[in-house]
């Protein structure tokens, strides 16, 4: 999951929208209609490996647009969400490169600062290569990550609340600045 940017004819097709859509779409609606081909095409394959090529292969927009639902389909109420439902993912180094790769290129570094806030805490209580040391189904990633601060998770979560609204603007005007990289226009 480390490497984004490629271009690859294996990629998703763009979402289909009239321009009316485009422009007139709820953020959250524009984002998540962007999204699905780009989901369909990831969970089209069955195989991790697979699913983590098709991944390398999206280009930097498509990669961006994944960071961002990622964090804010699977989020909720907050960040640590990620780590009771997704500790597999926030234990593994590739998905912290691809977040700070794709909020990068969407220019949110409020939210850049706090996924980077919510590394730094789990890496006080989960080790270096944790998920890919995982034989034991996640059991003891999963108990490593019970020993986070609280306090500290709470004040990441109130965090993201707050600006949560604001980087699922700029992820939509993302999308419409530049929609001949996420949308084909219908008729």
């Amino acid at each position: 999951m480390s490497s984004i940017g490629h271009t690859s004819p294996a990629g998703p097709e763009p979402a289909r929208l009239t321009t009316r859509e485009l422009h007139e779409l709820p953020d959250a609606d524009l984002v998540a209609r962007c999204m699905a081909p780009i989901a369909r095409r990831i969970h089209s394959e069955t195989v991790a490996a697979a699913q983590s090529l098709v991944i390398r292969r999206l280009t930097a927009d498509q990669a961006a647009l994944l960071v961002f639902w990622l964090l804010y389909g699977n989020a909720g109420p907050g960040l640590s969400r990620l780590c009771r439902e997704r500790p597999h993912r926030v234990a593994d180094e590739d998905f912290w490169r691809l977040v700070e790769a794709g909020l990068g290129h969407l220019g949110d570094t409020p939210l850049l600062a706090l996924t980077g806030r919510l590394r730094a805490e789990i890496a006080k209580v989960v080790p270096a290569g944790a998920a890919r040391d995982a034989d034991d189904g996640g059991v003891h990633l999963a108990e490593e990550l019970a020993r986070l601060d609280p306090d500290a998770l709470k004040a990441i979560d109130d965090d993201y609340d707050r600006i949560a609204p604001e980087s699922l603007r700029r992820t939509a005007g993302h999308i419409r600045e530049h929609a001949d990289r996420f949308v084909s226009i219908a008729a």
